[in-house]
């Protein structure tokens, strides 16, 4: 008789880890980037400036949110949650990555510094480098979901 949950393989409890470990740190890193901007918006500058700052904190907090549900969800045992926690982590993943990419298409926007004097602003290539490495942390959460949908596929193929 087929068992609804097959015990895992050492190599889909590393990837489960793994995946939760990734998704849980690009969620923390994205709440720690939204609280900074928040506070920064405190500071004085002006206005609209402090206000559109505030805004991208608030989505920014928001996609974190977003992260450690999606954490939270890789983390349960059932396969139809994992495959929802796989979900948002990609639609996530998508839109960081495309407001980086967008950044990249724009050479000078993202200066380093207070200064106008000095352009510091940053290469294309370190940008679309930190996009890349962005989706690419997502590989291993896929690859878990991917397998063990196998696994389970496999298993329930050899009992019928």
């Amino acid at each position: 008789m087929w068992r609804r949950n097959p015990q895992p393989g050492p190599w889909q409890v590393w990837l489960q880890r793994f995946a939760i470990l990734v998704s849980a740190t690009k969620g923390l890193l994205v709440g720690a980037l939204g609280g900074w901007l928040m506070w920064h918006s405190t500071l004085p500058m002006d206005g609209l400036v402090a206000r559109l700052e505030s805004g991208i904190a608030l989505l920014l907090l928001v996609g974190a949110v977003g992260y450690l549900l999606a954490a939270f969800l890789l983390s349960r045992p059932s396969l139809g949650e994992r495959c929802c926690g796989a979900i948002f982590d990609a639609a996530i993943t998508a839109i960081v990555a495309r407001v980086i990419i967008s950044m990249a298409e724009r050479p000078g926007e993202v200066v380093l510094g207070n200064s106008y004097e000095a352009t510091n602003a940053v290469p294309q290539a370190v940008i679309l480098s930190i996009a890349a490495v962005w989706i690419a942390t997502s590989v291993p959460m896929l690859t878990f979901i991917a397998l063990t949908m196998w696994s389970r596929w496999s298993a329930k193929r050899e009992l019928s």
